[in-house]
């Protein structure tokens, strides 16, 4: 009896194995002959695609540009920068259930992104950046649920984002700058939690939605930017945003870049500001500001670039600033600041490069310390009521 209870384990799992070599087997065939179909649509296939044939299925995994997991399956592909030309017509993203990286990024593919890449359910990085997309992206693009990173920067690409990329609840990295893509309902999208880097960079959009530079954006920036507290950078410069910088981007503790610069911002610098304590660079350049530079600006420890040109600051500037130790770059000119500058500015920041004071009403004498690290190589305070004798610093 024992024998025949050996015999039938035995039997039973030499068939369960036979089973999953043959499901792997045709799971493979399947990958294979996708992407072979879809390589015989490109214009003129590239030579190091040649291992790509149906008659080399078994070593699939080795196949340019193919990565596959420990069962056999591919989980990455991989071409970037290789000149190739075509579309993704044919390309059967159903046929890659194990696919989580998919990477076509600085080749000459044109037409649309197609709606089986909905298929790709268990993808966390999709780049096709510096393409030549010239169709909608598709909505099916909300089905990719676990999707960290996703790139269509420098395409060619046309009409709404699609609301359906809100989503998108764990991406950390989405660009779909330098295309040509129009403004949706912002109201539609809700708040991404993990988001880390958005941009919509060179587009045709309209109306605002927080980080999104160089477009025409107008309007106020919302409260609910205070929402996106996993952003390291927010760009909005060169928009036409309106009214207060709002108390809530005090929220955004993990920013290391924040430029609001030229745009219409009026009212005072929020002093939640001072909570952006990992801030590197804090960038207000030309707008409509009023209102004193706030001491807390002195408690960013971690900035290297402050630059408040041409914002209509008034008041003096606060001894704090002295105590940026990290400060590369100084910016104030053409404000309406005045009386006499801490006379600490630069003794603590040794590694300050760049300072302008020029167009104020600053009097008294230039702090003897701007220099103090013999790395200054920029330098203007001209239009100023300044006195006294001239820095050791500028005689050299």
């Amino acid at each position: 009896m024992q024998r025949h209870g050996n015999t039938f384990y035995t039997s039973f799992f030499f068939f369960l194995h036979i089973l999953l070599t043959t499901s792997t087997a045709v799971a493979s065939s399947a990958e294979a002959e996708a992407l072979v179909r879809w390589k015989n649509s490109l214009s003129s296939p590239p030579a190091f695609l040649d291992s790509w044939a149906v008659t080399m299925t078994m070593s699939l995994c080795t196949w340019t540009g193919i990565r596959c997991n420990n069962g056999g399956f591919i989980f990455e592909i991989r071409l970037t920068g290789q000149n190739l030309n075509g579309t993704l017509d044919k390309l059967l993203f159903s046929s890659f259930p194990n696919l989580t990286s998919f990477n076509l990024s600085g080749n000459g593919l044109r037409g649309s992104i197609t709606p089986g890449i909905g298929d790709l359910s268990g993808i966390t990085f999709l780049d096709l950046n510096n393409n030549l997309l010239d169709q909608a992206i598709p909505p099916q693009i909300g089905y990719l649920t676990h999707l960290q990173y996703i790139s269509f920067f420098n395409n060619n690409i046309p009409g709404e984002v699609p609301y359906q990329i809100g989503k998108l609840l764990k991406v950390q990295h989405l660009d779909f700058g330098s295309n040509f893509l129009e403004t949706p309902d912002w109201s539609k999208f809700p708040s991404f939690p993990l988001l880390q880097h958005l941009s919509f960079y060179y587009n045709s959009l309209t109306l605002g939605f927080p980080a999104l530079y160089e477009n025409t954006l107008f309007g106020e920036i919302p409260f609910e930017i205070g929402l996106l507290t996993n952003l390291k950078s927010l760009l909005l410069y060169k928009n036409s945003f309106l009214g207060s910088i709002p108390q809530e981007i005090g929220n955004l503790r993990n920013l290391s870049f924040l430029d609001l610069g030229q745009n219409q911002f009026s009212d005072e610098i929020p002093p939640t500001i001072s909570r952006l304590t990992n801030l590197q660079r804090l960038n207000l350049y030309f707008n409509f500001l009023n209102g004193t530079i706030p001491r807390a600006v002195g408690d960013l420890m971690f900035l290297e670039i402050l630059d408040l040109s041409n914002s209509q600051l008034s008041g003096q500037v606060p001894e704090s600033i002295s105590s940026l130790r990290n400060l590369t770059k100084l910016s104030m000119f053409a404000n309406k600041l005045s009386g006499i500058l801490p006379q600490d500015l630069g003794s603590n920041s040794p590694r300050l490069t760049n300072v302008s004071f020029s167009n104020n009403s600053f009097s008294g004498e230039l702090p003897p310390g701007l220099c103090i690290g013999f790395a200054l190589d920029y330098f203007t305070a001209n239009k100023n009521r300044f006195s006294g004798p001239l820095p050791e610093f500028l005689k050299n």
